[in-house]
């Protein structure tokens, strides 16, 4: 990892290997850095995203018993209707019944 000669064919000093010691540890340093800071942002996103698909799992569970309750809400009024209309039915032919009687008695 030594620089190669210089272009005159001297070798470097010791001060400008330091110094390329130097930058070459910021650079490391650096890189290390943006590493920590990429790293961080990878688990801010990987959180927000467990986040979001456990508000969907919740959303989903809470639509189901909504689309439940009012499916069965439906059925019992589907039940009471069927249920009137027999009643009405029943009603119309006990009437007819009674206007019959009433129209033999004329």
């Amino acid at each position: 990892m030594f620089p190669a000669p210089m272009p005159n064919g001297q070798q470097p000093s010791a001060a400008l290997l330091a110094e390329n010691l130097q930058l070459r540890k910021q650079l490391a340093d650096e890189k290390a850095r943006r590493a920590q800071l990429v790293k961080e942002k990878a688990g801010e996103l990987t959180r927000s995203l467990e986040r979001n698909v456990a508000k969907g799992r919740d959303d989903t569970s809470r639509m189901a018993a909504q689309l439940d309750r009012a499916l069965k809400k439906s059925t019992l009024l589907e039940y009471e209707l069927r249920r009137e209309k027999q009643d009405n039915q029943t009603q119309v032919q006990n009437l007819q019944k009674e206007v019959d009687a009433l129209a033999k008695r004329l």
